[in-house]
């Protein structure tokens, strides 16, 4: 199966297409981030993955965005689904809000991460209770793709949260963890600690 993913220097757009690859899926991918643009670089060699860099019209099965769609893209797709987009690109998306996603390569110093411009200590109890970490979520997003659920707006929430114990709630996924948000943790950091000067440059850092 083919899938177009934008926004492929994005962070989280990267860990997509990598894992989409890893599973056997062929993927193009469309560069918005300049400055990641050095994640490209793991993926072309990859006989499967195509880069996108000029205006195109795409025709494709499956897109997957982060954020919003660029604009110089005209896709047709048969169906889409949008990673903490501000708004809906169209009505039969499948939008998915994940608001503490965590994972090497994203914006962060030694103690914060920076999410959509907002810096969330590791040691806030928001990130320890809700803190999801990017290749436990890839597996729900696998899932997803095997069988779209029937909807639009999705929210995934960390199943660590106490608060959420017992409540009914409707359009979310709790997201069990297979290692500790701790150990993953640590993960993450150490790879930072060994790529510190291709990571984003945040205020924290300058």
């Amino acid at each position: 199966m083919e899938v177009l993913v934008f926004n492929v220097s994005h962070w989280i757009g990267y860990h997509i297409a990598n894992r989409l690859l890893q599973e056997g899926y062929k993927v193009k991918g469309i560069e918005e981030e300049a400055f990641n643009n050095h994640l490209i670089d793991f993926f072309l060699r990859n006989s499967n993955f195509e880069l996108i860099t000029s205006r195109a019209e795409i025709t494709i099965p499956l897109a997957i965005c982060v954020g919003e769609i660029p604009e110089r893209v005209e896709c047709n797709y048969d169906q889409l689904i949008q990673i903490n987009g501000k708004n809906p690109h169209s009505t039969d998306t499948i939008a998915i809000h994940i608001p503490y996603l965590f994972g090497e390569w994203m914006p962060m110093t030694k103690e914060a991460c920076y999410i959509e411009g907002n810096r969330v200590s590791f040691s806030s109890q928001e990130f320890l209770e809700e803190g999801v970490y990017i290749k436990d979520f890839l597996e729900l997003l696998l899932k997803l793709l095997e069988s779209p659920p029937a909807g639009q707006v999705f929210f995934v929430r960390s199943a660590r949260n106490q608060s959420l114990k017992g409540k009914k709630l409707e359009k979310t996924f709790l997201l069990d963890e297979n290692i500790a948000i701790e150990k993953n943790l640590i993960q993450v950091k150490e790879h930072f600690h060994k790529f510190q000067t291709l990571y984003p440059i945040v205020e924290d850092r300058l």
